[in-house]
């Protein structure tokens, strides 16, 4: 069955970026032909509305520098990663019936990742519960979709419309616990919990992919930190302290400086992990290693509360049977 992915922009994101190449190596072992929309928020509007912003944000004595269409670009870095090793429609900055019926699309995966959080998702948060394929024949499957937090963050006018489209759906599961119950309350639909799609590929396929990535014989602290603070300071000079290594430090934006399959290789070479990153902590349970999460709550704390509680609890395998099974049954029904 050809599959169409619908998912966040694949940008200056480790996580984001492996989690839908994760998804699409998953679908191809079930079968099926996947292919990811490939969307970008990069238009003429944007750059004005953010450049827009930045004005007013000068007249309040808060600067920060103008943005140029080269800085919506995708890094390089990722790019190549991307389309090396993802099946990617032409690129688009909408979603339409056309792009569907020019790849033969038979059934749409919404997901994973926070693609249902109003924050990450507006001003398209209505097609990412599929409106735009509104009359056609399409299966409709949300898999490991992520609130992102525990409480409601949808206005008046947003929820009654999402109920009626995630309505639609064949099914739906969510990589969170709360995500399943704000689903039951607020869009009135049963779902169930699965687990991020990079956890349901094995380590030794990640090894495979950063094998180009010479072996570290140094021993260090990785620190995959998104948002520094005194906190996070404290924690690494601490765990310096403790073991008496190096501190190598990692991020993800747009000025990062290391390809995909180096920062995998950071995980699978590091002594030990400190990182408020969910993608982070998933990377850290998967490559068996020791390490220290950091709740990230402006991101989003429920994410990691979730993970680490089947992880505390010797969960993982069996929610790893329990996400492919949805899978496969959702698209064979």
């Amino acid at each position: 069955m050809k599959i169409g992915i619908i998912t966040l922009p694949l940008e200056s994101n480790y996580g984001g970026v492996l989690q839908n190449w994760a998804l699409q190596m998953l679908l191809r072992r079930l079968g099926h032909e996947p292919i990811t929309i490939d969307f970008e928020k990069r238009s003429i509007f944007r750059l004005i509305m953010v450049n827009l912003k930045t004005i007013l944000l000068h007249f309040y004595g808060k600067k920060r520098p103008f943005v140029r269409w080269k800085d919506l670009e995708r890094n390089p870095l990722f790019d190549k990663f991307i389309k090396s090793n993802i099946n990617l429609s032409n690129l688009v900055n909408h979603y339409s019936k056309k792009i569907i019926k020019q790849y033969g699309i038979e059934a749409i995966v919404v997901g994973s990742d926070q693609v249902w959080r109003p924050k990450y998702s507006r001003p398209f948060l209505y097609d990412r519960y599929l409106r735009f394929i509104k009359g056609m024949p399409i299966k409709r499957i949300g898999f490991a979709i992520s609130f992102g937090v525990d409480s409601w963050e949808y206005n008046v006018e947003e929820t009654p419309k999402c109920a009626l489209l995630a309505a639609k759906f064949d099914a739906l599961s969510f990589r969170e616990q709360s995500g399943v119950k704000l689903c039951k309350h607020y869009l009135n639909c049963d779902a169930i919990q699965v687990l991020d799609p990079t956890l349901l590929i094995s380590k030794d396929a990640y090894i495979e992919l950063c094998s180009c990535v010479p072996v570290s014989k140094e021993k260090y602290i990785a620190s995959y930190i998104i948002d520094k603070n005194w906190n996070t300071e404290k924690i690494l000079l601490r765990k310096h302290t403790e073991l008496g290594i190096p501190i190598k430090e990692f991020t993800a934006n747009k000025n990062a400086t290391i390809s995909i399959e180096e920062w995998l290789a950071m995980f699978r070479d590091a002594e030990y992990i400190v990182t408020d990153s969910f993608h982070g902590t998933a990377f850290s349970i998967i490559f068996g290693k020791k390490f220290h999460c950091i709740y990230n709550e402006d991101r989003g704390s429920e994410r990691f509360i979730s993970l680490l509680t089947l992880y505390n609890m010797g969960e993982l395998e069996k929610y790893k049977k329990i996400s492919i099974e949805f899978l496969y049954k959702s698209l064979s029904i």
